[in-house]
């Protein structure tokens, strides 16, 4: 079985539902059963942190709560992202401190009122619709994000244009920090 998380990396459950069809609905593996508790934490652990995770759904793993029954492994897991938001004439810099970073979105531009507001006059703020359609793909390859441990992105109009003229703006990238099975 393979998982391939939308956004973010894998943060499991502490268990997995090994469930049988018409049976044994819902039959748990949590830390506290006997039958395969130490395999079900093992491959809790293992996916911990990860992109991409794969879980042999085998009754040589989980041990077999309905003999002669078909089964089927069901498994929750959250995504999670940091995020990185850096005013206009500053520099971003995303730091992992295990893994790489994998870039999940960005934008230069405003998108709403408040954010690096202080101190600016209204007029440099009021504008909320501004994008910068090209701050993904130069947050990814041309600052050499992606895949890095390290990396700094200067949140500027020389790296990104000015997709709103007279307008403060911010850098704002979501990420996280895979690591390798």
């Amino acid at each position: 079985m393979f998982f391939f998380p939308e956004n973010g990396v894998f943060l499991p459950e502490t268990y997995c539902n090994y469930t049988c069809f018409e049976k044994k609905a819902n039959y748990n593996f949590t830390q506290n059963s006997k039958n395969g508790t130490e395999q079900t934490v093992f491959y809790l652990c293992r996916c911990d942190g990860k992109i991409t995770c794969s879980v042999p759904a085998s009754n040589s793993v989980f041990s077999d709560p309905c003999v002669n029954t078909y089964k089927y492994l069901s498994m929750r897991y959250t995504c999670t992202t940091e995020t990185s938001v850096t005013c206009e004439g500053s520099t971003a810099v995303l730091t992992c401190g295990s893994g790489v970073l994998k870039i999940d979105s960005a934008n230069y531009g405003r998108t709403d009122p408040t954010t690096c507001s202080a101190g600016r006059p209204t007029s440099q703020i009021t504008k909320t619709d501004c994008y910068s359609s090209n701050t993904l793909s130069v947050v990814k390859t041309r600052s050499v994000c992606d895949g890095k441990t390290t990396c700094s992105v200067p949140a500027s109009n020389s790296v990104f244009s000015d997709p709103c003229v007279n307008t403060y703006k911010f850098l704002i990238i979501k990420y996280f920090c895979a690591v390798e099975l």
